[in-house]
């Protein structure tokens, strides 16, 4: 039995993407919160049921999903009681293992996992650490999966997943432009966002080490590509981004020491 502990839009997303990928292969069993949310799980799928409480989803599961907001997690988690064979999966961003292990005494096993809400699409990445066969056969064909090395990798992933918003900005920034320049916006959109779909492709196609050069080969001489890099640049919008993160590191780690 899979259970969730906190039921919010990731939980859901992940649900929908074991659920797609697994079919009934496992049941699965959500908590009461978000009451919408769950109920809606509950209806759309025969395989996930709704429990009465957190403390009903911990007793009925082998595998424990943590899916609250880094300050609940002490509320949410204080009074439940776990068992050692159980393993415990958390996506609390910026909660450590050993924060974690000691809220689930004596579950047996914690893992990190660091999905993003387009799983319920089956792409995206999803960061897992430590190892942990099982979870990612779990999650194998919802996305990418990605084992990282060390606690401090997944913190700097994570903090990468700051980004979705800004992305959509972004897209939203040059959409409205060329609406003003007599684009209609659903033309706009597709343009942009089939754009930079195909670009990630690229990037994903392209070595590590190679992808560097990238910008450079997408900039023609004296073309847009290079204007617009250029002036971006004179602007230090690509700093902005470095700068960014680190304040997102910073805002993660007061959210988790409260």
């Amino acid at each position: 039995m899979l259970g969730f502990v906190g039921t919010g839009t990731l939980s859901s997303a992940v649900v929908s993407g074991l659920v797609g990928v697994h079919g009934a292969a496992h049941d699965i069993v959500v908590s009461p919160r978000s009451e919408e949310t769950s109920r809606r799980l509950a209806t759309k799928h025969d395989n996930v049921r709704r429990a009465g409480s957190n403390d009903d989803v911990v007793a009925a599961s082998d595998v424990v999903f943590i899916g609250v907001r880094p300050q609940h997690l002490d509320a949410a988690l204080g009074d439940l009681t776990f068992k050692p064979h159980q393993t415990v999966v958390s996506f609390v961003a910026g909660a450590d293992i050993e924060r974690i292990e000691g809220l689930c005494r004596p579950a047996g096993r914690i893992v990190r996992v660091t999905p993003l809400p387009m799983i319920a699409n089956r792409k995206g990445p999803i960061v897992i650490y430590p190892e942990a066969p099982y979870v990612e056969a779990l999650f194998s064909g919802l996305g990418t999966v990605i084992v990282a090395e060390s606690a401090r990798q997944v913190a700097a992933l994570g903090c990468a997943g700051g980004l979705m918003a800004t992305y959509f900005e972004m897209a939203l920034t040059a959409v409205s432009w060329m609406e003003g320049e007599s684009v209609p916006k659903a033309t706009g959109r597709d343009y942009l966002l089939s754009m930079f779909e195909a670009l990630s492709l690229v990037g994903l196609a392209t070595p590590p080490e190679e992808l560097k050069a990238l910008p450079a080969a997408y900039s023609t001489s004296g073309g847009i590509n290079e204007r617009c890099r250029a002036f971006l640049c004179a602007e230090d919008w690509f700093d902005t981004y470095d700068r960014g993160l680190s304040d997102m590191k910073r805002h993660l780690e007061r959210l988790v020491d409260g």
